[in-house]
């Protein structure tokens, strides 16, 4: 079957119910992405399409009585069905007052997603660089991309070649594991823009 584009604003059917589409973003490889770690794609090719989404109510009709938005892969929702586009035709005209109420709605709570990133590192490094990420302060705006993450580690630990770091899992116990958060699917050009980290040991 053909995936369409959709723009904001747009209807479609996901797997909680109907809802109105709120953004659709290109995802790019990153070094962290699983299709690079493969050699399947380079950095900064096309991955896949995010769909973010505010849910009105069930398939069959029924209005949440409280509002959600979540995302999908593009593949994961459908464009709204006739059928669906008639349940949505009737609640505007026989629940207007709530219809109108879900239209307004603005998450005050972001959308949030974490990204898995993985290094082996020198065993004798291990535990200062998870410190030294921990610690880490992002930029006046807030936001990083995961390379300004490594510009910082070469600032902080010199020594260490990162370019050399083996960005992946690894049978050994000096595994960093870091969860890179993003909110609502921002995107600096090709890259997730970050709002944190956290670094464990593994």
């Amino acid at each position: 079957m053909e995936v369409t584009a959709l723009d904001t604003g747009e209807w479609i059917e996901c797997a909680e119910g109907i809802a109105q589409v709120l953004s659709v973003v290109d995802v790019f490889t990153e070094e962290f992405s699983s299709e690079y770690r493969a050699g399947r794609k380079e950095l900064g090719d096309y991955s896949h399409t995010l769909v973010s989404y505010k849910v009105l109510c069930s398939h069959d009709g029924a209005l949440r009585s409280r509002q959600l938005t979540s995302y999908s892969n593009r593949a994961g929702v459908a464009d709204a069905s006739v059928e669906a586009l008639g349940i949505v035709s009737k609640l505007q005209s026989e629940q207007s007052e709530r219809f109108e109420k879900f239209l307004k709605y603005s998450a005050s709570v972001p959308i949030e997603h974490t990204y898995t990133a993985w290094l082996n590192v020198p065993e004798e490094s291990v535990h200062d660089l998870a410190e030294h990420l921990n610690n880490f302060a992002a930029n006046g705006s807030g936001v990083f991309t995961y390379d300004e993450l490594f510009d910082y580690l070469q600032e902080k630990a010199p020594d260490l070649n990162v370019d050399g770091v083996h960005r992946e899992y690894s049978r050994t116990t000096n595994n960093l594991r870091l969860a890179l958060r993003n909110e609502d699917l921002r995107r600096l050009d090709k890259r997730a823009a970050l709002v944190g980290v956290t670094a464990s040991v593994r």
